[in-house]
């Protein structure tokens, strides 16, 4: 799997998202977007929730999140990952380079999260959720509207960015493909390492949906398929099923890759 065609300039992609979003190229969801007759997700979508946490025990706030979780979603498979089950996983399924760029280039916690996450999603599809929230209602809440490949969260900011804690999309999404080749480019260029947050975490889910967008576009010449396979919601989306809480491995450089000491040359690795 390759990176998208287009030389679109990298980085700078992520600083062009509020633009698009403003001229209609994205298909976007906010609260007058009516839901389904069944008020659940699309039939497409599996009926599996997954987590991750690297080790095997976590810790009394992360299992209270984690029990909440599964007593709000009644009819969903959940499935928490810790980060052996996460390499197995992609070993598995898409083999030795992969697997080493998860072994030697994701070198925080955050980073095998960020990785297995898009690699699960695109395998298999269904819901990933980030555990350091307090759920009170029904993941189904947030997404609950007919026709839909991939759906995301964006969030405004400077620069806006498209979320990676909370997705929702179909096995073999060309969104999330187009996804995991950002972040495999991010691994393996030479260049500066610079932090979790562009190499594999929102930055690179944006830059990855927006070069796809700009091939449709340069391609097909038209992203009415574009739109139709991919939502784009607004992030107070998220308060119909949770809140987000803050947790104590927050504190430590193992659960927070701002307090780890990253180096220059990740590629190096």
């Amino acid at each position: 799997m390759g990176p998208a065609k287009i030389n679109t300039g990298g980085g700078h992609l992520v600083w062009k998202l509020t633009q698009y979003l403003k001229a209609g190229h994205f298909s976007l969801v906010s609260d007058e977007t009516p839901p389904t007759i069944t008020n659940k997700i699309p039939h497409n979508i599996p009926k599996k929730i997954i987590m991750f946490w690297h080790d095997k025990n976590p810790p009394h706030d992360v299992q209270v999140s984690i029990e909440k979780i599964k007593q709000n979603n009644v009819g969903y498979q959940t499935i928490l990952f810790d980060a052996e089950m996460a390499r197995d996983y992609i070993y598995d399924h898409y083999g030795a380079t992969l697997c080493n760029l998860y072994d030697r280039r994701c070198i925080h916690k955050a980073m095998q999260a960020d990785f297995f996450r898009i690699c699960y999603l695109l395998g298999e599809g269904g819901i990933y959720t980030d555990i350091d929230i307090d759920c009170h209602a029904s993941l189904d809440n947030i997404c609950n509207f007919q026709d839909f490949g991939c759906f995301l969260l964006y969030t405004f900011g400077s620069p806006s960015c498209i979320d990676n804690d909370f997705i929702v999309c179909e096995p073999n999404s060309p969104i999330i493909l187009s996804v995991l080749n950002q972040i495999q480019v991010h691994l393996t260029t030479p260049q500066r390492f610079t932090n979790v947050w562009e190499y594999t975490g929102p930055a690179a889910v944006t830059i990855g949906t927006m070069r796809l967008l700009f091939e449709q576009i340069a391609y097909h010449g038209n992203i009415e398929y574009f739109k139709k396979h991919l939502k784009i919601g607004e992030r107070f989306l998220t308060a119909r099923a949770f809140h987000g809480a803050t947790f104590e491995y927050k504190n430590t450089s193992e659960g927070n890759w701002k307090k780890y000491r990253l180096p220059s040359k990740l590629y190096e690795l």
